[in-house]
Formats: C-alpha cells, sequence, structure tokens
C-alpha cells in the first residue's frame, strides 16, 4: 500500500473512532414493563395527566397516549404539534381534554380533544393569535365554562409588552366560545363551581353571577400555582416554591382551612412549577428536599404522609410531571446527563 493511501486510511479510522464516541442525539423511548426512558427528549414528561387507563405524556413537540393495564404500558396514540416551544397544560374532565401549546415564538393555542371507546380525536382549536402570549399556559374546565390563562410568559421574545390576560370560554352547543377576557397575571387558573380562582401576584377570586363572571375578593394569600380536586384546594404560598396551603372551598365563596401535617408545614416544593396532583383524599406533592415525592391522604381534615417516592436512586434527577391514576402513580423525571452528556428522561408507573 503507498503511503499515502496509509495516511488516508488512518485518517478514517480515527474519524470513525471519534465519532463513536460522540453523544448520539437521535431520541431514543424505551419501555420496560413500568418504566418509559426516554434519551434527549427534551420537555418529556414535564406535564402528565391519567384517564382511565390512558397516561397522557408531554414530549418535545408532541403529546404521546400510553396505556397502562396488566402492569405493562403500550403507545397507544402521538400529537404532532411541529416545531413548539414546548407542551405547556394538559387538562382533563371526563371524556374531554384540553392540551396548551406554545409556538415557536410564544403564540399559544389550546387543542381540544374528545375520547371515544379507543381514541382520542381533535374537536376544536382555540388561539388569539399574539405572539409571546403563552395562551394556554393555564387551563381549567368544566362541563360548562373554560378558563384558560395566557401570562405572557415567552413575552421576552416580542419586544412589545404583553399584558397577562384570563380567557373565560363557555360552551355552545359542542364548541368552546369567547365569553369575556379579564386582565389577570395567571401563572395557574383553578375553575369550581361558581367559583374561579387565578394564581399569581396578586391572587384573584371570581364568582358567577348569573350568566357572567364577577370579582368576588383579593385574597389575602398569594398563591403562585393552584391544584384541586372539586371544593378541595392545594396551593404554594406567597413563599414562591414554600410551605402549602389548604382550604375547602365553601357553598359562599369562603375558605375552611385544612391543616397541613407538621412535616410539610415547611416543605419547600419544586422550583420546576410547584408540582402537586390531588385526587379525592389523595395528593401527591414534589419536594425539593432530597429530590423526593411524598403521597399524602388527608385523615379527620389534616394531611399526613401516606408514602414516600425515591425512584433515582443514587442518581441525580429532578422532578418533572406526576400524575394519581386509578390505582397507581405516574412521576416523571429527568437524570441530569449520562455518560456520553444526555439528559435522560423517564416516566415511573407505581401500582397503589
Amino acid at each position: 500500500m503507498h503511503t499515502h493511501h496509509k495516511v488516508f486510511y488512518l485518517l478514517v479510522l480515527l474519524i470513525l473512532s471519534c465519532c463513536e464516541n460522540e453523544p448520539e442525539f437521535t431520541p431514543r423511548v424505551k419501555i420496560d414493563g413500568t418504566t418509559i426512558s426516554c434519551n434527549y427528549c427534551s420537555h418529556f414528561a414535564d406535564v402528565i395527566e391519567v384517564q382511565g387507563n390512558d397516561i397522557i405524556v408531554s414530549g418535545t413537540d408532541e403529546v404521546l397516549v400510553y396505556q397502562y393495564k396488566s402492569g405493562l404500558i403500550t403507545h397507544n396514540q402521538t400529537f404532532n404539534y411541529g416545531k413548539t416551544s414546548g407542551i405547556q397544560e394538559i387538562t382533563i374532565k371526563e371524556d374531554e381534554m384540553a392540551i396548551g401549546v406554545a409556538g415557536s415564538d410564544g403564540t399559544g393555542t389550546v387543542y381540544i380533544y374528545k375520547k371515544d371507546p379507543a381514541q382520542w380525536t381533535l374537536v376544536q382549536t382555540l388561539t388569539v393569535g399574539i405572539s409571546g402570549d403563552n395562551f394556554g399556559g393555564a387551563i381549567d374546565f368544566n362541563q360548562e365554562w373554560m378558563i384558560v390563562g395566557a401570562n405572557g410568559k415567552w413575552r421576552w421574545r416580542n419586544p412589545e409588552p404583553y399584558d397577562p390576560k384570563a380567557y373565560i370560554y363557555r360552551k355552545e352547543g359542542n364548541l368552546w366560545v369567547e365569553h369575556n377576557v379579564l386582565p389577570a397575571s395567571t401563572s395557574s387558573v383553578a375553575l369550581y363551581d361558581r367559583y374561579f380562582f387565578i394564581g399569581g401576584k396578586p391572587t384573584h377570586q371570581y364568582q358567577r353571577v348569573d350568566a357572567d363572571w364577577v370579582f368576588f375578593k383579593l385574597d389575602s394569600l398569594i398563591m403562585h400555582k393552584i391544584f384541586h380536586d372539586d371544593n378541595l384546594f392545594i396551593s404554594s404560598d406567597v413563599a414562591y416554591g414554600g410551605g402549602l396551603v389548604s382550604w375547602r372551598l365553601n357553598a359562599d365563596g369562603t375558605k375552611t382551612f385544612v391543616n397541613i401535617a407538621s412535616n410539610f408545614e415547611n416543605m419547600e416544593l419544586s422550583g420546576h412549577g410547584e408540582l402537586i396532583e390531588i385526587v379525592g383524599n389523595l395528593a401527591l406533592v414534589d419536594t425539593e428536599r432530597n429530590d423526593n415525592c411524598f403521597l399524602i391522604e388527608l385523615i379527620n381534615d389534616q394531611w399526613v404522609n401516606k408514602l414516600k417516592l425515591t425512584p433515582y436512586e443514587n442518581q441525580s434527577n429532578t422532578f418533572e410531571g406526576l400524575a394519581i391514576g386509578n390505582g397507581f402513580l405516574v412521576v416523571g423525571g429527568r437524570n441530569d446527563h449520562n455518560v456520553k452528556g444526555i439528559d435522560n428522561f423517564i416516566l415511573y408507573v407505581w401500582p397503589l
């Protein structure tokens, strides 16, 4: 072999050996029993919801639907949204689902789906088309009303200032129709019966009178994130990641506060959005203390610790989405870099 051929051959081998050590940036999803792992799947399982046996999970630019049956997870559907700035919110009430998606410029869209026996079908889209509005960053609804927050999270992409708003929709026939727009910070929204809360600084509480919504009173608490199941609420307090506040909403709009057990009074909630899920008398709460997740139960008007979840033993991790299913828990998280320097996103399902 000529000398210049040998040099060329050695160069090819050197290049190939270098490439073998380069990180592999192709998203890879692996389902293994009750665990879903995905390398380089940005924002995988940031947002999780459960409806029946369906586990709905945010991806990078898509939402994935898995089914959990007989202790195993299977993939069922994928909703693709093109290039986005992230899946912001997934809210389900019975057979209807609303997904808030931020476009590449932060323009938000809410996608409405209905469930037939086997599949979710897109039936409507909502948007106001303002760049950077983050429309759909917070969503709650019932059979008649829907509240959509547009908190301007992405307004830094737009040189024009954006005033956060809450959009009120009413169901007319099978479609949601805009009913009113309220100026308010909308880090979260919570709708129950004739009342709804808008979490932010300050927190607002509204009451429906006849066919419209009126300001009820300014709450003394500053509740950054508000979570509820029917009239039972839990929120982060003024510390923005500090303690927990829990209450029942009474028929007249007043609140009866529910005790948080002493070991939860100063709970440091996750800095990634204060993650709480409430179903019945159970609540799943993510904390920053030792990267733990706690299942707490309401017993005799006091929340007490029921179960501690630590899914990533001896690994650096950050919790993401949470959900409580019928007889199982779902927690998503991120391991901060594997041996190739790639974030590994994991979704765990625990039978109860």
